[in-house]
């Protein structure tokens, strides 16, 4: 069972880093449409806010999982 604790922070941690490349995905894509003249969908500012409050609330969710984790036998 220690093991499927252990997992878990890593999974928030695959979470953020997912919500994160969206986000940065996102600018690229403003930037390409900016500079390129293309027409892209692309999220507003609330959607932009939206990926990165849960990008960072999944890698806090993260970091408190591995806090509660016990410490690993040498």
């Amino acid at each position: 069972m220690a093991s499927a604790e252990r997992n878990s922070g890593r999974v928030f941690f695959l979470l953020a880093a997912g919500f994160l490349i969206a986000y940065g995905l996102n600018v690229l894509a403003g930037l390409a449409a900016a500079r390129l003249g293309w027409t892209l969908p692309r999220l507003g500012d609330v959607g932009e806010f939206l990926l990165v409050l849960i990008g960072m609330a999944s890698f806090v969710t993260g970091l408190f999982r591995l806090e509660n984790e016990p410490p690993k036998a040498l």
